[in-house]
């Protein structure tokens, strides 16, 4: 049974559990002041402030400091206590609960290594005595080891605990929970891409709305789920192509196939497939934060401006000549007047060339109204700008709405140029086209690598923040399934880049023939329809 090894590690977190909620010593006038319950939040809590104390430079954890800390919370509890009682009950929650009275608690687990019980030690938190002869508190190594795990390790590790979740599910040949775990690391990855496309849009929108810390903790979690469990996930994948080996040879030795062995090499096939997808997400979202690193530094390259001041000494220039003025002088009266008063009246600009504009993109020069109305006033871009995003919105949401019912009509596959031929009788077509939006969403649709609709609806965490004006599947998504439409049975759509070279000529000004055109590798989309689900919303 070498599932019950070190056994006896698993039972120690119940043992420490077990000296919380089943505290022995006691003291029924303190336990009735709070509820069982709140005393044993109020232990948990003072553990959690013990370690941060501890876990802190230069500050110490002391029997008065954590009475403080108690005074704090109490409010939460709708308790108010009198001074002198809540020192009786800091007391009691660390001498006589967490340090059980200086007694050793023990607690008795099955060693089946050894085949016998044993004894495990409880104690999470000791007492010293400083220099000074103040006594504090910290946690010990098996306190920091059940602290840790209530919080910090599922935080640090979550990836990497799906991952082993998933490797033993496929070791104990549970293909079909092994499906649903696949999915799940997909979840993890989709949403921490859309945590990093959120940080990139808060990074250009207002750079100092992102905080140093904030950027350390993006880029080091992404680093930790990919460098280190990308070979944990190349792994997984060899041992579902072993599954699949072993799959067929079973099947071959039996002569035929058994409806148990044909749904374990469909879950299998299933499961590869997820884990594929998986590791394409993985490279994707390791190249976007090496880009997102260049973007930030780049952004605060551009926030810091040098001002060259030129310092005008006022005392020397003005005031001591108008001392040393003579009385009689009035052509140096006049001179010194000058200077002073001429910068106020006639500012001359700095007389310097600036090349940039000489390169920047030209543009047709708007003309004046036929009817002499004049150059309208142009509004403020602040003040616009929310209707402009609204409208980009709204268009990115028709073209998602629209490639999806254009999927369910062609379940075989299309090419864009024969969908672009189809949305031209679409009466918001021009609005489509405008800005190259079409083919901007084409290109990230590319980058995605597929719309996997069955999966957006199944996770549960899909909410999506605004999206600004700038494309967001998620958000277009969403969109629809606001508008109550539904995805025409259709449950993902993979996008490939072809040969065939697609183009279109849009005119902008039928007086100066102004027109513009597009050329770029047409795409195909290949359809996976539901095969007895329609989603209605």
């Amino acid at each position: 049974m070498d599932f019950l090894q070190q056994f006896e590690k698993r039972m120690e977190f119940i043992a420490v559990v077990d000296s919380i909620v089943n505290r022995r010593n006691t003291s029924p006038e303190i336990e009735n002041l709070l509820s069982k319950v709140e005393i044993d939040n109020l232990l948990l809590s003072v553990l959690v402030f013990i370690m941060e104390v501890t876990l802190t430079e230069d500050q110490e954890c002391t029997i008065d400091s954590i009475a403080e800390f108690l005074k704090e919370i109490l409010p939460f509890y709708e308790k108010q206590l009198a001074t002198s009682d809540i020192e009786t009950l800091t007391r009691y929650l660390i001498k006589d609960i967490l340090q059980n009275k200086s007694q050793i608690r023990a607690y008795t687990v099955m060693d089946y290594d050894k085949g016998a019980q044993r004894n495990i030690p409880v104690r999470l938190i000791r007492d010293k005595e400083t220099d000074e002869g103040l006594v504090v508190y910290e946690l010990t190594s098996q306190g920091y080891n059940f602290m840790f795990r209530t919080k910090e390790i599922d935080e640090e590790l979550g990836f990497e605990l799906e991952t082993v979740k998933l490797n033993l599910l496929i070791k104990k040949k549970n293909y079909r929970k092994a499906v649903a775990q696949s999915l799940e690391l997909i979840r993890m990855l989709q949403s921490k891409r859309r945590d990093l496309q959120q940080f990139e849009d808060n990074l250009r929108n207002n750079i100092a709305s992102v905080s140093g810390l904030d950027y350390d903790n993006m880029i080091v979690e992404i680093n930790n789920m990919l460098q280190q469990e990308y070979e944990s996930m190349i792994e997984i994948n060899n041992m579902i192509n072993l599954a699949k080996q072993r799959l067929l040879e079973e099947e071959e030795n039996q002569g035929r196939s058994d409806e148990k062995i044909r749904q374990a090499k469909k879950d299998v096939i299933q499961i590869s497939k997820n884990v594929e997808r998986a590791l394409k997400y993985q490279r994707r979202l390791l190249v976007e934060s090496k880009a997102m690193k260049s973007l930030y530094l780049d952004q605060l390259e551009d926030s810091i401006a040098y001002t060259k001041i030129k310092v005008y000494d006022f005392e020397k220039m003005i005031l001591r000549p108008l001392e040393m003025l003579a009385s009689g002088s009035s052509r140096s009266s006049v001179n010194i007047t000058n200077k002073l008063l001429r910068p106020l009246f006639i500012p001359e600009p700095q007389r310097t060339l600036n090349l940039k504009t000489v390169y920047d993109e030209q543009s047709q020069v708007r003309e004046i109204d036929e009817e002499g109305q004049g150059v309208e006033q142009e509004e403020v871009e602040e003040d616009n700008q929310p209707l402009i995003n609204e409208g980009r919105n709204r268009n990115h949401t028709r073209i998602i709405k629209q490639m999806i019912k254009f999927a369910s009509a062609h379940p075989d596959g299309f090419a864009f140029s024969q969908f672009f031929e189809t949305l031209k009788a679409d009466p918001h077509f021009h609005d489509m086209v405008a800005n190259r939006m079409l083919y901007l969403v084409m290109l990230k649709l590319f980058e995605e690598g597929e719309v996997d609709i069955n999966l957006w609806l199944e996770d549960e965490n899909n909410v999506v923040h605004e999206a600004n004006g700038e494309f967001d599947l998620a958000y277009c998504l969403s969109a629809v399934l606001v508008q109550k439409e539904h995805y025409y049975d259709v449950g993902r759509i993979r996008i490939e880049k072809t040969d065939e070279e697609f183009s279109h000529i849009q005119v902008f000004d039928q007086k100066s023939g102004y027109e513009e055109r597009i050329t770029m590798n047409d795409f195909r989309f290949e359809v996976e329809m539901n095969e007895s689900r329609i989603t209605n919303l």
